[in-house]
């Protein structure tokens, strides 16, 4: 789950800063075609009550939605999130006998705190705290084209 309510924050990001709210959204999963178990392939979807640019109301449909495409015994082999129903914030007229429970002033916050110190400063609880999907790097090739210090040198 965390790595698909990290999905959603990073997709919420970018809604907010092309100044979009989202209606629905959509969570995915599948296992691979080439395991010996059969392959398996679910989404579910959410309609938002009132479009929304919340990391938070985002990541809260989640849960319902996690525990209608998960499967016992199955190992997932890819996972996300997409946002539909997407539109222009400036042009959203708001719903008189249904409030918005987003608030602009903190993802503004957030937003300007990952931007100042970095990716992920500060986050979604429900993401967790240690980082288990990480790029292995100890074999990580050298990159004689792009980087000056990986050009060999060679010596007569």
């Amino acid at each position: 789950m965390s790595y698909i309510v990290g999905n959603c924050e990073a997709a919420m990001v970018k809604l907010r800063k092309q100044n979009s709210i989202a209606g629905a959204m959509t969570v995915f999963a599948s296992n691979s075609p080439h395991d010996d178990t059969a392959f398996y392939r679910k989404s579910a979807y959410h309609q938002f009550a009132v479009p929304t640019l919340d990391t938070r109301v985002a990541s809260n449909a989640i849960k319902a939605l996690i525990d209608k495409i998960f499967k016992p015994g199955v190992c997932f082999y890819k996972c996300g999130v997409g946002l539909l129903d997407i539109r222009p914030q400036t042009h959203y007229q708001g719903d008189l006998f249904e409030p918005s429970q987003d608030n602009a002033g903190l993802m503004h916050v957030v937003d300007a705190i990952n931007g100042r110190y970095g990716k992920s400063s500060m986050q979604i609880a429900s993401k967790g705290f240690s980082k288990k999907h990480a790029m292995r790097r100890e074999y990580l090739s050298k990159r004689a084209t792009t980087r000056w210090s990986d050009i060999p040198k060679i010596v007569c």
